[in-house]
């Protein structure tokens, strides 16, 4: 990705001629970057989460990746869909939570279109 970046900094300092082009490149390296900032907290607020769940989700909190005080839907959303977090961690803090937890937490998922046994699985 670095590399990308700096390849499309190069051809924008290239592109003298076409200032048009050049707005359109560095508005692109901007956006990348703010991409990859996003993609860098997410890892390590799932690497909070893993040592301690608690700890990663008052560093999501922080970095106003979910709401403060978030609702039970904010923080089942982010357990089902981040990347990278352990699933046995996921796992005990669910069972650590109430009922209308682990409810938000199985409507994160769609069984419309499986059998009942495998959505039992």
């Amino acid at each position: 990705l670095e590399c990308l970046l700096a390849l499309l900094e190069t051809i924008s300092s290239r592109c003298t001629d076409f200032s048009t082009q050049a707005i359109s490149l560095d508005t692109n390296t901007a956006e990348l970057l703010h991409q990859r900032a996003s993609k860098t907290k997410f890892i390590k607020a799932a690497a909070e989460f893993n040592k301690k769940p608690a700890h990663g989700l008052q560093f999501l909190e922080e970095q106003e990746m979910i709401p403060r005080n978030p609702s039970i839907d904010d923080i089942a959303r982010f357990l089902r869909n981040a990347p990278g977090l352990d699933k046995k961690k996921v796992g005990e803090y669910i069972g650590k939570q109430s009922k209308d937890f682990v409810r938000a937490y199985v409507k994160t998922f769609d069984f419309t279109a499986i059998d009942f046994v495998d959505s039992l699985r």
